[in-house]
């Protein structure tokens, strides 16, 4: 499995499996996820294929295409498995502002359609997600989304793992460290988010200067692409700028 990132590829992966098993034992509802991993690039490649196949206890564990809109009906069935795939993000700023705060909760509290009270049930999911959008990303949501740029799965290679030799190494790890087995330092929450900016969705104005300007260019010479000019207001009119360079 080719796996091309920026960031500690490594690091995400165990940390996500570790949080799989972390959830698995949360009978109490104590805590609740770190994080996503998210597949990102590009369609047909077998990004699903990796999050069913992780699924080594059995399919009826996995759900395949959860869909996550803040309704009783689509909260049951997306945590009624151990691992959720989301099958793409969703591209509004809302939503994603409400996935982040759905998919680190410690419990669920709903009433099931033979109950007659609502209850807290405790969150036993981890989820992941794919992904072929450029920006989906908003300021503050982005370190609980782990993404990792997938050039291409070696299926062939991939139905060759023992997923049961790697989640008995990975619970190895868990019953070692406990929480701080899935739960990233701050270094690699700074890096992670650092890393993550590539995803951001831009305003208007942000994709005009992105498109238009050649930010090869040093300092205050930023060029729009073919036309060398320095940076001011007359240049770019619907900007007010304190100087003509960009730090």
């Amino acid at each position: 499995m080719a796996l091309f990132f920026t960031f500690n590829v490594k690091s995400l992966m165990t940390k996500w499996l570790c949080q799989c098993v972390a959830m698995a034992y949360n009978e109490k509802g104590l805590y609740g996820a770190d994080g996503i991993l998210v597949l990102k690039d590009p369609h047909g490649i077998g990004k699903t294929t990796f999050f069913r196949k992780c699924c080594t206890i059995g399919q009826i564990y996995f759900a395949e295409g959860v869909q996550i809109d803040g309704s009783k009906d689509r909260l049951i069935e997306s945590t009624a498995a151990w691992i959720g795939e989301i099958g793409e993000l969703p591209r509004s700023l809302k939503d994603i502002e409400y996935m982040k705060n759905f998919i680190t909760s410690a419990a669920d509290t709903y009433r099931t359609p033979y109950d007659k009270k609502h209850e807290s049930h405790p969150r036993f999911t981890s989820f992941g997600a794919t992904t072929n959008s450029d920006s989906f990303l908003k300021e503050d949501t982005e370190r609980r989304f782990r993404v990792i740029e997938v050039k291409d799965i070696d299926l062939d290679k991939l139905n060759e793992i023992s997923f049961e030799k790697v989640w008995s190494e990975t619970y190895g790890i868990y019953r070692l460290l406990g929480q701080a087995s899935f739960r990233l330092t701050q270094q690699e929450r700074e890096s992670l988010r650092e890393a993550n900016r590539e995803y951001l969705v831009m305003s208007s104005e942000e994709s005009i200067l992105r498109d238009k300007l050649d930010w090869s260019q040093p300092g205050a010479n930023y060029a729009q692409r073919g036309h060398p000019f320095r940076l001011s207001g007359t240049a770019i009119p619907f900007l007010t700028v304190r100087s003509t360079a960009i730090v």
